[in-house]
């Protein structure tokens, strides 16, 4: 009877998942074979008359079903675009592929007020600015508009997209400062504004990034100091300022970013010494100082046994004297050292 009774529940049970799972096809089916909402689809045409991908991969947009065109995702639910990605955005390093695209972006992206990833990366040829309409999608968590032919400004409206994540707009041509308003993006993990023309200062106000892991900025025009709030970010991972024209003191403040993998803030216009404190930046692998005005001995705090993953410090070109610390002998992992043109005994 016992058996019986098991065997019973077991095909109820399976009753119930085939039942469960009928209905969810059965919705999204519904979901995919259903006509855009007039405001999706009115966005994702008018994007589609202003920008020419050479491969034609735009050419399958036509009638009104857009959650069965390729490149578009829909929420099987509210059957609402949820997903624009021309190129898939987490592909890793150099193996993205490159589209020829001709045409700008369209402000009617706004209207997609479902979008949680828009990504129009590596279309080289898609110039123009950034649609400021973009900072009207509030459900938005990816960005990534990196690799492109872009100008202008970025737009202050981003700063009110407080779901994002991950911001990607490196590559382009983009100019003028950075909005003090990205500095409002709480959840923000990664921001990408590298090889730009970016111009002024870093915004005191990305010491509110209390999540983000990765900031790159290098390759632009910046100048002022490196903001002390910057040592505010306890998550950060990766600083990388490199190739600007920032001045003032490495802030000695920066050792108290335990998680911190990578230091760049090479080609710059650094003075004075070098923070001792960078000792006690246990997660450090690449220490990039070079080609600055730094002055002064190196640490001796440096050859700390707590810097057992560094791998890489480059000092060069620099004004730094002394001697090199024998304690610097500890560091077991470190496989690249360079002290070239200094003035060092």
């Amino acid at each position: 009877m016992e058996n019986r009774s098991s065997l019973s529940t077991l095909f109820l049970l399976a009753l119930i998942c085939a039942s469960s799972v009928a209905a969810a096809t059965d919705q999204f089916t519904k979901a995919l074979n259903a006509s855009c909402h007039k405001d999706d689809l009115k966005a994702l045409l008018d994007f589609k008359s202003t920008i020419t991908i050479s491969s034609g991969r735009l050419k399958a947009w036509t009638g009104k079903q857009c959650c069965s065109w390729p490149t578009i995702r829909c929420n099987n639910k509210t059957g609402r675009v949820i997903s624009l990605e021309i190129i898939d955005p987490y592909d890793a390093g150099d193996s993205i592929g490159y589209e020829s695209a001709t045409g700008s972006i369209s402000p009617s992206l706004g209207m997609l007020s479902s979008l949680e990833s828009l990504a129009l990366s590596s279309l080289v040829g898609l110039s123009g600015e950034i649609p400021a309409s973009i900072g009207k999608i509030s459900t938005l968590k990816g960005l990534f508009l990196d690799r492109n032919n872009l100008t202008g400004p970025i737009p202050a409206a981003i700063g009110a997209l407080s779901r994002l994540t991950q911001l990607y707009l490196e590559g382009n041509k983009l100019s003028q400062a950075i909005p003090f308003e990205l500095g409002s993006l709480k959840n923000l993990r990664e921001l990408r504004l590298e090889s730009n023309q970016l111009t002024g200062s870093i915004p005191s106000s990305f010491g509110d990034l209390r999540r983000l892991e990765k900031l790159d900025i290098s390759s632009n025009r910046l100048t002022g100091s490196i903001p002390g709030s910057i040592v505010s970010i306890s998550t950060l991972k990766e600083l990388q300022l490199a190739h600007n024209k920032i001045a003032g003191p490495v802030p000695s403040d920066l050792g108290k970013l335990s998680l911190l993998e990578v230091l760049d803030l090479s080609d710059n216009q650094l003075t004075g010494s070098l923070p001792s404190s960078l000792g006690n930046c246990k997660s450090l692998r690449n220490l990039w100082l070079s080609e600055n005005e730094l002055s002064g001995t190196i640490p001796v705090s440096w050859g700390s046994s707590s810097l057992v993953n560094l791998s890489v410090i480059d000092l060069s070109l620099n004004q730094l004297t002394g001697e090199v610390p024998s304690s610097l002998g500890s560091l077991r992992s470190l496989a690249d050292f360079n002290i070239a043109h200094n003035k060092l005994a």
